[in-house]
């Protein structure tokens, strides 16, 4: 008839029926199992409305979605988030959200490959047009007998401001350092020369003479470090300079105070990324910093080569030397040379022993970043 019939299993008793092993079992009319389903279904209606509300006040965003990314359901947190209606939603894949289409493609991309996706950030477009970032965390979910991906959304952009925030207050702090140990300490050996110079002249012209070439030195080396100052806090104009005259006005400051020979060769085809540019050009700098630093160095050699394949930078100098397992602490030089190669995937290797000068190589490759990219 199409009914249900709750019946008790009864156990079996094993018996022989002809020549053939045997059991009977009896079945027994039963009204518990009724009562029973009644009572689940009462707890699962239950829990499916605690469930529901925990939902509609969850603060993260919550989220269904297709494995191409339709949305099948969001709860109140994602439409504020979005400044949308859940029946807007309902429209769209969530990958339409996405501000970087770069970023909308490998999204889309993941979630058709797995549908699981751990802290992925994401610059998101609200409906009223302004834009947050968020982070994604995502996992595949059998609902009905479909697998669906259930996604969190938290919205990151305090966070992002604060981190921001913290970075532009180093890299002040950096600067200043630099202001000082730079720019500040030549201008006053150039004052401390300018001063005693004028007294010289009827004295000891030669050593006069002297004088002024090294405040000649001085000075231009002032330059040198000021626009390197300047050209850090405007980066947006890095893009124009010619990495050759980057070098030299690198080597400039680093000469006028060490009095170092310093050889500077740049090919002229060598027009690496820019993001590779700026890597090699600090690199460079804070090679040139330790050199100044702690060096004592004579001679100094920069070598930067670059063809379709690639870049290799070379800093090597005369100088004293230091042992690579026995760095001091709170000198970073090395470190902070190491995660700028990493950060652009170059190969960095650093060579000194005590006595023997220091040689620093770098070797970035464009087709083995353009093949882990891929």
């Amino acid at each position: 008839s199409g009914s249900f019939l709750f019946d008790a299993l009864t156990s079996p008793y094993h018996c022989r029926f002809g020549h053939q092993p045997s059991c009977i079992m009896f079945l027994e009319s039963t009204r518990w199992g009724q009562e029973m389903v009644s009572e689940h279904t009462a707890v699962l209606s239950t829990t499916e409305a605690q469930i529901t509300s925990l939902l509609a006040s969850f603060p993260l965003g919550v989220a269904l979605f297709t494995f191409d990314g339709k949305f099948l359901a969001a709860n109140k947190a994602l439409e504020e988030m979005l400044r949308t209606s859940g029946i807007k939603l309902l429209k769209h894949k969530v990958s339409d959200f996405c501000v970087d289409p770069g970023q909308r493609d490998e999204l889309q991309d993941r979630l058709g490959e797995s549908g699981t996706l751990r802290d992925f950030s994401l610059h998101l477009l609200r409906d009223d047009g302004s834009s947050f970032f968020a982070s994604l965390n995502s996992s595949r979910l059998m609902l009905e007998g479909e697998e669906v991906v259930l996604a969190m959304v938290d919205d990151i952009s305090q966070q992002i401001a604060a981190e921001h925030e913290a970075a532009v207050l180093e890299e002040r702090e950096r600067l200043a350092r630099e202001l000082h140990d730079a720019v500040t300490q030549t201008l006053f050996s150039a004052s401390v020369i300018a001063q005693a110079s004028p007294g010289m002249l009827d004295k000891n012209p030669a050593v006069a003479r002297q004088n002024m070439e090294q405040l000649a030195l001085l000075i231009r080396g002032a330059l040198a470090e000021m626009r390197a100052l300047l050209l850090e806090l405007r980066p947006g104009e890095f893009k124009d300079q010619d990495m050759a005259q980057l070098f030299d006005m690198l080597a400039e400051g680093t000469r006028a105070r060490t009095q170092a020979n310093i050889t500077v060769h740049v090919e002229s085809c060598c027009s690496p990324p820019e993001g590779v540019a700026i890597a090699l050009y600090r690199i460079t700098q804070e090679s040139l910093n330790n050199i100044a630093k702690h060096a004592l160095a004579s001679e100094v050699v920069v070598d930067l080569a670059c063809d379709s394949q690639g870049a290799k930078l070379t800093i090597k100098d005369d100088g004293r030397g230091f042992d690579l397992q026995a760095i001091p602490a709170g000198h970073f030089g090395v470190s902070i040379m190491q995660e700028r190669a990493q950060k652009i995937g170059a190969n960095i290797n650093i060579d000194s022993s005590i006595g023997k000068g220091t040689r620093v190589s770098v070797i970035w490759s464009a087709t083995q970043n353009e093949r882990e990219h891929d």
